[in-house]
C-alpha cells in the first residue's frame, strides 16, 4: 500500500511538472515586453502629397504604434529567438532542395487585408517621365592593358573566385536554405525571417562570377520561397528590402529579363512590404508586425533609425519601373518628401539628418485630458538576474544618472498602474546581473513576442503586451511631420544614417535625373557634410587624408560638440563623393573622395592585422575640415563642448546596473555557476560586447554606444533602451558560449573593449572587431572605376590578403574579434553581405571595367546592381 501511494505521488508530481513545463514553454515562446516611447515636439511643415489630413480619432483598441525601437539591432524583437536549426518552413510544396516541404501546422500564410489608410487614386505619385538627356559618364576611359597586367589581374580574380566557391560550398553543406552559416560551429541560423538570406543576397554574385550551375540551383530554390509565411513575428523592413528585394531585382536585371520568376518573387515580396506603409502619414513601420497588421491600425516608430527610413528608394523605384506599378514609387517618394521638408525647415544642420526620427506623425491628445509622459516600462521577468550588493549600489548610481539627465527619477509603475495601462502581470525585478547557467543555451529566459489583435490586451494566446502609450477611451492624434527623436541630436555619415545620403545620388542616377529633388538634396547634404563632419586626422607620417566624425547638438541647451569617431561603415563615403562628383559635375569633390578613401585605407594599414576595426577614435586637433558652420546654433554654440567628465565618472556604476554580466566590471568575481568554458579572460569584456554585440546582425544600423559616449544627452527612453540592450546582449554572449561548448568548437570571447592601438597611430580603438564588412573595398572599387589609377588595385590587393588570411576558418570565413591582435579569434559569424558585397567588390576590382559598368548600373547599399535607364 505504501509503495502504491509512493508511486501515485511520484506519478502525480511528474504530471504536474510536465504541465507546468509545457505552460512555461508556451509563455516563453509567446510573450515579451516593450519600452513605451514618447514622441518629440519638433516643428513641422505639412506634407506635400495627398493623404489623410487633420486630426484622426481612434478608439483605444485601434491605435497602436510600430513595434520595436526601430533600430534594426535586436533580432529577438523580430520573434526569432535562438537560431532555427530545423529545415526552413517557408517553401511551397514540391519546390526546393528537399522535394515536398509543406508548411508546419503552426505557421499559416499571412493574407494581406484591405488598406486602412489608402492613398486616393488621384493622389498616387507616378513614376516620372524618363529624362531625354543622358547623365554625365562616371567611369574612366580605360586604355588596353598589357599582357602581363592581364595575367596578374586574372590570377588575382581567380583567387577571389576560389574563396567564393569554397565558402559557398560550406554554406550549401551546413546551412542550405537558412539565412546564414555560422562558419566555426558549422551550424545554420536565421536572423532575417528565415527566407534564405544568403541565397537571395548572393544570386547576382553567382551570375557575375559565372557560377552558372550554382546560380541555377539557387534560382530554383528561390522560386519556392513563400513570402507570405515566416517564423518571424516581425519583419525588418530595411534589411528585407536591401537584401531580398534588392537581390531579386538585381538578379533579374542581370539575367537580361529572362528569369521572370525572380521578378514575380520580387513583386510578391514588394506587395507584402507595402503593408508596412499602411499608416496615416504613410511612413513605414520598420519592424513590421506583419501577422497582426491586417487587424490593427498602426503608425511608424517614434524612434526610427534614419538609414532604415530613408534607404528604401532604389529598390521600390526599380520595382515600380519593372512592373509599371506606381504604388511602389509612391510609397518611397512620400518618405523622401518628408525628409526634404525636415532637412530644410527642422534640422539643426540644414541639409543633414539626425540618426533617429519620430516618424509616427502623431502628437497625442486625450478625450478628457492630454496624454503626456507614457508610464515607465515594467521590470524584466524574474529568474533572469540575481542581485548583489554591487547591483544595489549600481541601481543607485543609475538613478542619480537618470535624475541628472532628465530632471526626475523614474519609478517603476505599481501593479494598479500597469493594469490600468494594459500591462499583464509581471514578476518583480531582481537585480541586474546576468544569469550564467546552462539554461541560456536555449535562451529560455528570453520570451518570444507574439502579438494578438490588440496591443496591450489579452489576445487569448497567453500574451500581454503594453500599448506604446497609455490611451484614453478616445484619442485624438494631431498630425505632425517628421521630428528629431530625443533632446540631443547626433549628425554623422556613419551607421544609422549612412545609406540615406548614399541613396540620394543613386536615386538621381536610377531616375536618369528626371527628378531634380534628389540632386538638390544631395548637393545641400554634401556641402553640410564637408563643413561639419569631415576632418583631417593626425598620423605619424602626416598622411594627407580625411575621415568623417560626428556632431552632437542639444538645441534646448544650445550645446554642440564634435567627436573624431570613425566607423568602418563610414568608409562608403569615398565612393559616394566620387559618384556624385561625376554625375553632378562636382569635380572638386573627387579630390575629397580620394582623400576619404585613402583615410580608410590608412585605417587598415595602422592595425596589426592590416584590417580596419569597426570603430576607432582618431588623433585629432582643431576643427572639422572647414570652419564655416551652417547649423542654426552656430553663434551660441561656438566652441561649446558637452560636459562628459561626470558621465564618464559614473559609467562604472552604470556598467553594473545595465546587465554587464559576470566579471564585466573591475573587482567583480565571476559567479561559481558561470557557464562552462567561461574564463576570467572571456568575461571581462562582456559589458563591451553588450554595447556592440547585437549590431553585427545589421548592415547599416549601428547603435551609437561607446564607453565614453555623451551620457548627458540621453533621455529617459534612451537610458531604458540602453538598459535593455545591455541585458539582452549579455545574455546572448552567454548563449553563444554555451552553444560553442556544446558543439565542441572554440569561439573567441566577446572582445568589445576600448583599447590602445598597438603602434599608437589612433587615439583609441572603440570596437576592435571586423565582421567581413565591404565599405572600404567598396570605395576603393569606385576610385578605380572613376579615376583609372592603378594604385587602387594595389591597395585593394593588400586589403584582400589581410582579410583573407585573418578571417579564414576551417570551412569558410568568419568575423574576428580584434583587428589589432596578430592572432585574432574567429567569432562564428559570416553575414550574407560577405557574398553579396565584400567578395563581389573584390572580384569586380580585378575584372574588366565593362563588367557592371557604373554608366549602366547603380548599386544599392547591399551592392546589388540595378539597371539604369537607357537614354
Amino acid at each position: 500500500m505504501i509503495r502504491r501511494s509512493r508511486f501515485l505521488y511520484v506519478f502525480g508530481a511528474a504530471v504536474l511538472f510536465l504541465i507546468f513545463h509545457s505552460a512555461r514553454t508556451s509563455y516563453d515562446a509567446s510573450s515579451s515586453f516593450q519600452w513605451p516611447l514618447e514622441p518629440g515636439h519638433a516643428p513641422h511643415r505639412p506634407p506635400q502629397h495627398g493623404g489623410p489630413k487633420g486630426p484622426v480619432v481612434f478608439d483605444d483598441e485601434d491605435l497602436a504604434f510600430g513595434e520595436g525601437v526601430g533600430d534594426g539591432l535586436d533580432n529577438d524583437d523580430y520573434g526569432m529567438g535562438p537560431p532555427v536549426v530545423q529545415p526552413p518552413p517557408h517553401l511551397l510544396p514540391g519546390i526546393g532542395s528537399g522535394g515536398t516541404q509543406p508548411l508546419p501546422v503552426d505557421i499559416e500564410p499571412v493574407i494581406p487585408g484591405q488598406e486602412k489608410y489608402p492613398v486616393p487614386s488621384g493622389s498616387v505619385i507616378s513614376l516620372p517621365t524618363a529624362a531625354t538627356k543622358a547623365l554625365p559618364h562616371v567611369q574612366h576611359v580605360f586604355e588596353a592593358e598589357t599582357e602581363a597586367e592581364k595575367i596578374e589581374r586574372l590570377k588575382r580574380r581567380e583567387e577571389i573566385k576560389t574563396v567564393m566557391v569554397r565558402d559557398w560550398s560550406a554554406y550549401k553543406k551546413y546551412a542550405w536554405g537558412h539565412d546564414e552559416l555560422a562558419p566555426v560551429t558549422n551550424t545554420p541560423k536565421d536572423p532575417y525571417a528565415g527566407w534564405a538570406a544568403t541565397i537571395v543576397d548572393a544570386l547576382d554574385t553567382l551570375i557575375i562570377m559565372d557560377l552558372d550551375d550554382e546560380y541555377e540551383a539557387a534560382k530554383h530554390f528561390v522560386s519556392g520561397l513563400d513570402f507570405s509565411s515566416s517564423r518571424a513575428q516581425f519583419i525588418p523592413v530595411f534589411e528585407t528590402t536591401i537584401r531580398y528585394l534588392g537581390g531579386l531585382l538585381s538578379a533579374y536585371d542581370l539575367s537580361g529579363g529572362k528569369d521572370k520568376v525572380l521578378l514575380e518573387k520580387a513583386t510578391e515580396l514588394g506587395n507584402m512590404l507595402m503593408g508596412a506603409f499602411d499608416t496615416p502619414n504613410r511612413m513605414p513601420i520598420l519592424k513590421y508586425d506583419w501577422r497582426n497588421a491586417p487587424s490593427q491600425r498602426l503608425r511608424s516608430e517614434t524612434n526610427a533609425v534614419a538609414a532604415e527610413l530613408g534607404s528604401l528608394t532604389l529598390e521600390f523605384t526599380r520595382l515600380a519601373q519593372l512592373t509599371g506599378q506606381d504604388k511602389f514609387f509612391d510609397a518611397v517618394q512620400r518618405v523622401t518628401d518628408s525628409l526634404e521638408v525636415f532637412a530644410k525647415y527642422n534640422s539643426s544642420i540644414e541639409g543633414l539628418f539626425p540618426l533617429r526620427f519620430d516618424a509616427s506623425g502623431c502628437r497625442l491628445h486625450g478625450g478628457e485630458e492630454e496624454i503626456k509622459t507614457p508610464l515607465p516600462p515594467p521590470p524584466p521577468p524574474a529568474g533572469v538576474f540575481a542581485k548583489t550588493e554591487d547591483d544595489v549600489k549600481a541601481e543607485q548610481g543609475m538613478g542619480r544618472l537618470v535624475k541628472r539627465l532628465s530632471g526626475h527619477a523614474p519609478e517603476w509603475p505599481s501593479d494598479a498602474e500597469r493594469k490600468a495601462a494594459g500591462y499583464g502581470d509581471l514578476a518583480p525585478f531582481n537585480g541586474a546581473k546576468a544569469a550564467t547557467g546552462p539554461e541560456f543555451s536555449s535562451n529560455k529566459h528570453i520570451p518570444q513576442r507574439k502579438v494578438g489583435t490588440g496591443a496591450g490586451k489579452g489576445n487569448g494566446e497567453g500574451a500581454f503586451l503594453p500599448p506604446s502609450y497609455p490611451v484614453n477611451k478616445k484619442v485624438q492624434c494631431e498630425e505632425v511631420g517628421l521630428r528629431a527623436w530625443g533632446s540631443s541630436q547626433k549628425y554623422s555619415v556613419a551607421g544609422m544614417i549612412d545609406s540615406l545620403y548614399e541613396y540620394l545620388i543613386k536615386e538621381h542616377a536610377l531616375l536618369g535625373g528626371a527628378v531634380g529633388q534628389y540632386a538638390a538634396m544631395y548637393t545641400t547634404a554634401v556641402e553640410a557634410i564637408k563643413e561639419n563632419i569631415l576632418f583631417k586626422p593626425e598620423f605619424s607620417d602626416n598622411a594627407n587624408v580625411l575621415l568623417a566624425g560626428q556632431v552632437t547638438i542639444n538645441p534646448n541647451e544650445g550645446k554642440r560638440s564634435f567627436q573624431p569617431e570613425m566607423q568602418h561603415l563610414t568608409c562608403f563615403i569615398g565612393g559616394m563623393f566620387g559618384l556624385g562628383s561625376k554625375l553632378l559635375g562636382r569635380e572638386a569633390d573627387l579630390a575629397i573622395a580620394e582623400k576619404l578613401t585613402e583615410g580608410c585605407v590608412k585605417g587598415y594599414e595602422v592595425m596589426e592585422t592590416g584590417i580596419m576595426p569597426e570603430i576607432f577614435l582618431a588623433k585629432y586637433q582643431g576643427s572639422p575640415m572647414t570652419t564655416t558652420k551652417k547649423d542654426k546654433l552656430a553663434e551660441k554654440t561656438e566652441g561649446a563642448k558637452l560636459d562628459v567628465d561626470e558621465a564618464k565618472a559614473e559609467m562604472k556604476e552604470v556598467k553594473i546596473a545595465i546587465g554587464a554580466g559576470a566579471g564585466a566590471v573591475e573587482g567583480r568575481e565571476a559567479p561559481k555557476n558561470a557557464t562552462a568554458g567561461t574564463t576570467e579572460e572571456s568575461t571581462e569584456d562582456t559589458w563591451g560586447s553588450a554595447l556592440h554585440g547585437k549590431v553585427e546582425k545589421d548592415k547599416r544600423a549601428l547603435v551609437d554606444l561607446s564607453p565614453d559616449m555623451d551620457l548627458t544627452s540621453l533621455t529617459d527612453d534612451e537610458v531604458r533602451s540602453i538598459y535593455a540592450e545591455y541585458q539582452q546582449a549579455a545574455q546572448d554572449d552567454i548563449a553563444t558560449k554555451a552553444q560553442a561548448k556544446k558543439q565542441g568548437s572554440q569561439l573567441g570571447p566577446p572582445t568589445f573593449k576600448t583599447t590602445s592601438n598597438a603602434n599608437g597611430e589612433v587615439e583609441r580603438i572603440v570596437d576592435p572587431k571586423y565582421i567581413l564588412r565591404p565599405e572600404a573595398i567598396e570605395s576603393v572599387f569606385y576610385m578605380w572605376r572613376i579615376t583609372g589609377d592603378k594604385k587602387w588595385r594595389e591597395k585593394g590587393w593588400k586589403m584582400w590578403k589581410a582579410i583573407e588570411t585573418a578571417t579564414r576558418s576551417s570551412t569558410a570565413h568568419s568575423a574576428i574579434s580584434n583587428v589589432d591582435n596578430k592572432t585574432p579569434v574567429l567569432t562564428n559569424s559570416m553575414e550574407s553581405f560577405w557574398f553579396a558585397e565584400t567578395l563581389k567588390y573584390f572580384y569586380l576590382l580585378y575584372s574588366e571595367p565593362s563588367l557592371i559598368s557604373l554608366d549602366e548600373y547603380v548599386l544599392n547599399t547591399e551592392a546589388h546592381p540595378l539597371r539604369r535607364p537607357v537614354v
